[in-house]
């Protein structure tokens, strides 16, 4: 058969996509984050993001407080999870929900990160979720300055009075 030279370029980004799509798919099945419970930058050739922050302080006034209030309160830095190749902090709450990046996508070298809290690092349930933050600076939860989302009926809504603060930095090693 002879085909034209467009049927050959779609069909050649047909399989490009397709191979990418995989690729996620491998992503997803082995998304097992790898914990690192240790209170030290561990040796690994990775990059380290938002580990300087000991003890954050999530809070709203808005549908936050009012849908997801057990999602807020005092967050106490947990280790280091690694996404792709990156290694960054989690914190944990009192009501054992995590704080931690969790798209597939998140690759601050191209300027993109996302903070969830949910019940664990594996559970997709989220409660709340920074909107997309873009660019090269701000990747942690106390820095994003898009702003911050909270679920309610399998729906994500913007709180403007959602916070992220960090209370207490931690010492240098």
């Amino acid at each position: 058969m002879n085909y034209s030279i467009q049927t050959k370029m779609h069909f050649m980004y047909a399989v490009l996509l397709l191979i990418g799509f995989s690729s996620e798919l491998q992503i997803s099945a082995n998304h097992k984050l790898e914990e690192v419970n240790s209170t030290k930058i561990p040796d690994y050739p990775y990059t380290y993001y938002c580990n300087q922050c000991a003890v954050i302080e999530v809070t709203s006034t808005g549908g936050a407080a009012q849908y997801q209030a057990n999602r807020l309160g005092i967050y106490t830095y947990e280790g280091f999870f690694r996404l792709g190749e990156w290694m960054f902090a989690a914190f944990r709450n009192g009501n054992d929900q995590v704080l931690w990046v969790h798209h597939l996508n998140t690759n601050p070298e191209m300027g993109f990160v996302s903070w969830k809290v949910a019940d664990d690092r594996i559970n997709l349930n989220v409660g709340l979720q920074s909107r997309f933050q873009f660019g090269f600076s701000d990747f942690c939860p106390w820095e994003i300055t898009s702003g911050w989302e909270y679920e309610h009926e399998s729906q994500l809504n913007y709180d403007p009075t959602l916070k992220v603060e960090c209370l207490q930095y931690r010492e240098s090693e």
